[in-house]
């Protein structure tokens, strides 16, 4: 059986890999070039001593530091855990305790990748931590190694819980699972190589890794990532480099859509064209469907188009995808009785009807609002 990362290894590199600035300009590698690059990590992982199965955990801000060393890491057969690095907005003191309290979950004495790119902000650790400096751009591309080693049932990664319902927790991911969630989301999503995936999301969030970088790459279909800092001071960038590369499927919070609504003005918005856009999956917290409403009704006046808004549900334990709507099918909503919600005995719909409806439709006192996710994924239970 071949592994996850042999088909991204071995694709053909017609497709590319892009990294946005905060002015949207981007910076393409094919997929082959990307990859090239990131497997001349070895050096660097072996001279830091770090053997296969060894557990490195990244704590690289930039998306592109942050993606070219998970994919290095497990082109040495050693295990990413991607940290949430916050330079810039987390102290100093901050920071070293969430490391640290990662650390102290993953098994074994793991080496930190700390970023070291020109302009990225500094992370400064404790000596007490073990780590070495990762800089992308001194990086010379080699060819990737065969992956004979990575064994589908071999963990790949570490991926941390997003903490919702209590303190957050590793989980550990094979090719298998990767390979398997993937397949059914590519099926679900009906990707081709003609799509164009663009995500803000941060790669130690499984939307982001695995919802986008992966099934991007897995796909062979084109990646452009921005920076989620840069997108938190201008969402418009987002939205402005889905409309200049012709992105087709994106993903956010409602934290997006919420920023995107009051940040981007009617003059930034008249100078994009959204409707290559057929694809936005909204998920990793709850769904405010009016919210999606208005998000619709408002960028439909660049092109949006009224059906591209699609909710999802996915969390890491389940690897990520656990329910989204296919292509033809429109998202929906309910409206329920408030004291229902929580029932699951009997539930009393009072109305429904498609999620852009929300813009106009009144909500009486009493009333809560439930959004569909969709059927379960293939090979889902």
């Amino acid at each position: 059986m071949r592994s996850l990362f042999t088909l991204i290894a071995e694709g053909d590199g017609r497709n590319t890999v892009g990294f946005a600035d905060a002015r949207a300009r981007v910076q393409r590698f094919s997929q082959r070039d990307f990859v090239r690059r990131a497997a001349a990590m070895r050096a660097l992982l072996v001279d830091a001593g770090v053997e296969a199965q060894d557990n490195v955990v990244v704590a690289c801000p930039s998306p592109e530091s942050a993606l070219t060393a998970y994919i290095g890491c497990v082109l040495h057969g050693a295990r990413p855990v991607l940290f949430a690095s916050r330079p810039g907005f987390d102290s100093r003191e901050r920071i070293a305790e969430s490391l640290g309290t990662l650390l102290a979950q993953v098994p074994g004495s793991a080496l930190t990748l700390v970023q070291s790119d020109n302009g990225a902000p500094a992370l400064v650790l404790p000596q007490s931590f073990r780590t070495t400096m990762l800089d992308v751009a001194s990086l010379e591309p080699i060819d990737a190694p065969p992956l004979g080693r990575a064994c589908p049932d071999g963990i790949v990664h570490l991926q941390s819980t997003s903490g919702s319902t209590g303190t957050p927790r590793l989980t550990a991911l094979t090719s298998a699972n990767l390979l398997a969630n993937t397949s059914s989301a590519l099926e679900r999503m009906e990707i081709d190589e003609s799509d164009k995936f663009v995500s803000w999301l941060p790669l130690f969030h499984d939307l982001g890794l695995v919802g986008m970088a992966l099934d991007a790459l897995v796909a062979g279909a084109d990646l452009f990532m921005l920076s989620p800092f840069d997108f938190a001071k201008n969402p418009f960038g987002w939205l402005k480099t889905i409309s200049d590369v012709g992105g087709t499927i994106t993903a956010t919070p409602n934290f997006g859509l919420t920023l995107a609504m009051r940040r981007v003005s009617d003059a930034q918005m008249a100078s994009i064209d959204l409707s290559s856009l057929c694809r936005l999956y909204c998920g990793a917290e709850p769904i405010d469907g009016r919210l999606a409403a208005q998000f619709i009704d408002r960028f439909a006046r660049a092109g949006l188009p009224r059906d591209a808004v699609r909710p999802t549900y996915g969390l890491a334990e389940a690897t990520l995808m656990v329910a989204m709507p296919t292509m033809n099918e429109r998202s929906q909503y309910v409206t329920l009785d408030a004291r229902d919600v929580a029932r699951v005995d009997r539930v009393h719909v009072n109305r429904s009807g498609n999620i852009s409806d929300l813009v106009t439709e009144p909500t009486a006192d009493g009333e809560a609002i439930v959004v569909s996710v969709g059927q379960p994924g293939p090979g889902t239970i």
